[in-house]
């Protein structure tokens, strides 16, 4: 009986019976309008009509209007989007050193977000009801700031510039000392944050001798029977000089 029903099996299979074929993908996706700015938020898509960025794919639209989003070797699903919130928020921007205060004049929630070639990039980087601080860095950068209306639908964006933060300036050389070896003289110092800067400027009876900023910490000049001027200045990566440190040679 088991061996009759043994054959009976492998012969079903040899006669090419399979399993049911696998549903195709539905896109698995997030729709979100930023006033003019229409997103879909999401990987393995194709959306027609729309500009492919890292994770999501945008256009610029004010009207309502229906388009489709496809999951790769997948699914396709028909989109609708509602026109574009004629209102955007109402902020004050106040300069602090090292960041900007937002603060909304309306009731509400809002997001802020980062800007690739004048588009919001649609993951917000902070989120606020009454005030917020954004960090300055060391150059001019703007920010979107809008105002959530609902689950997808977000007010059009006010842009901010982002002021830059005052450039470190370097601690000075400290320890400066020479040798006379024959007939040259070698000037030295120290400086406890060395790795860090592009280099030393020296300048001698007051005039630059150097186009480049020195590495290292030792300079070698012809010796003159006169008394000549060194001083250093340290140069941190922005090319900012410190202030300087003098020593005579006799």
């Amino acid at each position: 009986m088991w061996l009759l029903l043994f054959f009976l099996f492998l012969s079903l299979t040899s006669c090419g019976i399979k399993s049911k074929p696998k549903p195709l993908p539905e896109p698995q996706f997030q729709l979100k309008r930023i006033g003019e700015f229409v997103y879909i938020i999401g990987n393995d898509l194709e959306v027609p009509g729309f500009q492919k960025e890292e994770g999501f794919w945008f256009t610029r639209e004010r009207k309502a209007f229906c388009f489709e989003v496809k999951r790769i070797e997948g699914k396709k699903k028909k989109v609708c989007v509602p026109e574009a919130p004629n209102q955007e928020p109402t902020v004050s921007v106040e300069e602090l050193r090292e960041a900007i205060k937002i603060t909304s004049k309306d009731e509400g929630k809002f997001r802020i977000y980062k800007l690739k070639d004048g588009i919001p990039i649609p993951f917000p980087i902070g989120e606020f009801t009454k005030e917020a601080l954004i960090e300055k860095n060391y150059s001019e950068y703007r920010v979107a700031v809008a105002k959530v209306l609902n689950e997808n639908v977000e007010s059009e964006p006010v842009f901010i510039k982002v002021s830059p933060k005052p450039k470190p300036v370097p601690q000075p050389p400290h320890e400066i000392s020479y040798l006379r070896i024959d007939a040259k003289v070698v000037i030295y110092w120290f400086h406890e944050d060395i790795e860090n800067l592009q280099g030393f400027n020296i300048y001698k009876n007051g005039k630059r001798v150097n186009k480049e900023p020195l590495k290292g910490n030792t300079f070698i000049d012809d010796y003159r029977d006169q008394t000549t001027e060194y001083e250093v200045r340290a140069v941190n990566e922005f090319g900012i000089e410190s202030k300087g440190v003098k020593i005579y040679v006799p």
